[in-house]
C-alpha cells in the first residue's frame, strides 16, 4: 500500500507514516512477516540479553550465593549437596547450579558464565511466548508481544541475573502454554510435555512451579467446560512422569542431608515465606499487581484500555488463558507475607500478550489509541532523572557520579518530542517510538548506568587487596560477592571466637562491618580498606595484623 501511494502521488514513503494516519505503514507491514520476527528475536534480544552480561561484578547477594554455590558443587564433584562457603545452602533447588555448572565447564568460571544460561532462557521465553501468539492469535500480536518484552527493563534486567527465577520463569512458562493445547485441543502428548516441563520447573523453583499451573489449567478447563480431560488415566502417567524429573533429586538430598535440607527448604523458604514476611520482604496487597504494571513499563500504561475494549479484545481462548494466568499469579503472590518484585515475572509474558493483542486491533483500526498512556509514559521517564540523580546523591560511592542522571534525559527529550509530535503521527508511528525510546532507555541503563554505578560496591573496589592475601576470615559480616573471586572459603568468626582471630597468621585479612569495630579493639589492627556497601547502611572494612 505505502509503495503503491507513493509512486501514484511521487511522495516519499515516510511522509505517508507521519501525515497519514488511516494508511497501511511501514510496522504494519513488518509486524506481517515471519522475517520480522525472526529478526526483533535474534537481534534486538540478543543484544539486550548478551551485550555486556559479564561486566558488572558478582556483587548482589543473590547472585553472589547462587554463582558461588554452583562454583563449589562444581569443586566438589557433586550435583546432590549445594553449599556456600562450604555450608550446606537450602534456600534454591539445583537446576540453575546444574546450567551454572555446565557454563563453567565451557567457559570456566566468571560472571559471564554464571549469567549466561539466564539469558539463553530469556531468548527461549520470548521466543516461546511469540510462538504461542503467532499460532493462537496472529503475527502482529505476536511481534508486538516481543516489543512489549523487549522494553521491559525489569524483565529484561531479570535474565541478564545468576538467579533461578529466569529457569522458573522459562518451564513456567512453557508447562501453562503445553497445557493449554491439552485443554484446547485435547492433545495428550501436550499434557505429558507439560508434566516435564513442570518437573523441571519444580527443580528450578520448588512447589510453587507446579502449584501455579495446577490452578490455571483447572480454571481454563472450567472455562472451556473441559471437564473430561480430567478424569483420564493419562493424568495419573503425566503425573508419574512429573514425579520421575522432580523427585529423584530431592530424594537424594533429603538422604545426603539426613532431611536437613528438605525440612529447611520446605518450612523455611517456601511454607514459611508464604504465612510470613522473610526478611522485611512484607507489602500490602495490592503491591504484586503495582509491581507488574510497572515492570511492564511503559506499555502497561494501555492496561486500562485493554480491560475497558475486552469485548473487543479477548476475541478467543488464547488471550482468554493469557488473562488467567496473569489473574492467577498476581492474587497468588498478592496473598504471600513474603514479597519480592520478581515473584509475579511468570505473568508478564501473558500480559504482554493481552496489550499487544489491544494494540494490533487498534493498528487495524478497529478503535483509536486514546492519548493519556502517552501522557503517563511521558511524565513517567521525565522524572526518571531526577529520581536517579537524588539517589545518587545520597549514596556516598555515587555522590561524583550524579552526571550520569543526565543520560536519563535522553530518552525524556525523546518522549516529549513524541508527545508535541503525536497528533501528525500514526497509531503505528506513536507505537513504534514509544518502543524504540524504550530500548534506547534500556540500552542506556543496561549498559552505561548499572555498569558504572555497581563498579563502585565495595567488592569491586577491594577485592584486588583481597585476593592477594594468604588467607581471608571474616567477623560476624561480611559480603557473599568475595566467595565467588576466591578459591578458599571465608572462616566467619564470632565474638566469643576473637582469640582464633588473635592467633592467626600475619597478612590474614579480617572483612568486617564499621559498628562492630569496637568489638576488635583489643586486637590492634590496621586498616587496609574501608568502603561504604553501595545502596545500603553497612560499611564493608578491610583489616590485617
Amino acid at each position: 500500500m505505502i509503495l503503491q501511494e507513493s509512486i501514484r502521488t511521487k511522495q516519499p514513503a515516510v511522509r505517508e507514516i507521519f501525515t497519514k494516519p488511516q494508511a497501511s505503514t511501514t510496522l504494519q507491514t513488518v509486524v506481517r512477516s515471519k522475517a520480522a520476527v525472526f529478526v526483533l528475536i535474534s537481534f534486538l534480544l540478543c543484544i539486550l540479553l548478551f551485550q555486556g552480561l559479564g561486566s558488572p561484578s558478582i556483587y548482589i547477594l543473590d547472585e553472589a550465593r547462587n554463582a558461588q554455590c554452583a562454583k563449589e558443587m562444581e569443586q566438589n564433584g557433586t550435583f546432590i549437596i549445594p553449599t556456600f562457603n562450604g555450608k550446606l545452602r537450602t534456600d534454591k533447588p539445583p537446576l540453575h547450579y546444574f546450567f551454572m555448572i555446565a557454563a563453567y565447564k565451557m567457559m570456566g568460571v566468571s560472571s559471564f558464565s554464571a549469567r549466561f544460561f539466564s539469558a539463553i532462557f530469556g531468548l527461549l521465553t520470548i521466543g516461546l511466548i511469540a510462538l504461542f501468539a503467532n499460532k493462537y492469535i496472529g503475527q502482529q500480536t505476536a511481534v508486538l508481544t516481543t516489543i512489549i518484552l523487549s522494553c521491559s527493563a525489569q524483565f529484561i534486567f531479570e535474565f541478564r541475573l545468576a538467579v533461578p527465577d529466569p529457569y522458573f520463569i522459562f518451564f513456567t512458562v512453557a508447562g501453562l502454554l503445553s497445557g493449554f493445547i491439552w485443554v484446547k485441543d485435547n492433545k495428550v502428548s501436550f499434557l505429558y510435555l507439560s508434566a516435564i516441563l513442570n518437573g523441571f520447573g519444580v527443580l528450578a523453583k520448588g512447589p510453587v512451579a507446579v502449584v501455579l499451573p495446577a490452578i490455571v489449567l483447572l480454571l481454563f478447563a472450567f472455562y472451556k467446560k473441559s471437564w473430561k480431560n480430567f478424569f483420564s488415566w493419562h493424568l495419573l502417567t503425566a503425573f508419574l512422569s512429573f514425579l520421575a524429573v522432580a523427585l529423584p533429586w530431592y530424594v537424594l538430598v533429603h538422604q545426603a542431608t539426613d532431611g536437613q535440607w528438605t525440612k529447611s527448604f520446605f518450612l523455611e523458604h517456601n511454607f514459611g515465606r508464604y504465612a510470613s514476611p522473610k526478611d522485611g520482604h512484607s507489602g500490602f496487597f495490592l503491591l504484586p499487581l503495582f509491581v507488574s504494571l510497572v515492570g511492564l513499563l511503559p506499555f502497561s500504561t494501555f492496561v486500562a484500555e485493554t480491560v475497558k475494549k475486552r469485548k473487543i479484545v479477548f476475541t478467543n481462548d488464547a488471550l482468554v488463558f493469557s488473562f488467567i494466568v496473569f489473574a492467577i499469579v498476581i492474587v497468588f503472590f498478592s496473598l504471600s507475607a513474603t514479597q519480592l518484585p520478581n515473584y509475579t515475572m511468570p505473568a508478564y509474558p501473558f500480559g504482554a500478550v493481552m496489550i499487544a493483542h489491544y494494540l494490533s486491533r487498534a493498528l487495524n483500526q478497529k478503535f483509536k489509541l486514546p492519548t493519556y498512556p502517552f501522557y503517563i509514559i511521558t511524565t513517567v521517564f521525565c522524572s526518571l532523572p531526577v529520581v536517579v540523580f537524588f539517589v545518587l546523591k545520597s549514596e556516598p560511592q555515587t555522590q561524583n557520579m550524579m552526571w550520569i542522571a543526565g543520560l536519563l534525559l535522553i530518552p525524556a527529550v525523546l518522549f516529549i518530542i513524541l508527545l508535541v509530535n503525536m497528533k501528525h503521527m500514526s497509531i503505528t508511528s506513536r507505537v513504534l517510538g514509544v518502543a524504540t525510546i524504550s530500548v534506547v532507555f534500556n540500552t542506556l541503563m543496561l549498559f552505561v548506568v548499572y555498569p558504572l554505578v555497581y563498579k563502585n560496591n565495595p567488592v569491586a573496589k577491594t577485592l584486588a587487596v583481597v585476593q592477594t592475601a594468604p588467607r581471608v576470615i571474616s567477623y560476624k559480616h561480611y559480603n557473599a560477592g568475595y566467595n565467588f573471586y576466591l578459591d578458599n572459603p571465608i572462616i566467619r568468626y564470632n565474638n566469643n571466637e576473637i582469640d582464633s582471630i588473635k592467633m592467626a597468621t600475619p597478612g590474614t585479612l579480617i572483612i568486617t562491618s564499621s559498628a562492630l569495630l569496637k568489638e576488635l579493639d583489643s586486637l590492634h589492627l590496621k586498616t587496609v580498606a574501608w568502603q561504604h556497601d553501595i545502596f545500603e547502611r553497612r560499611e564493608t572494612v578491610i583489616l590485617t595484623k
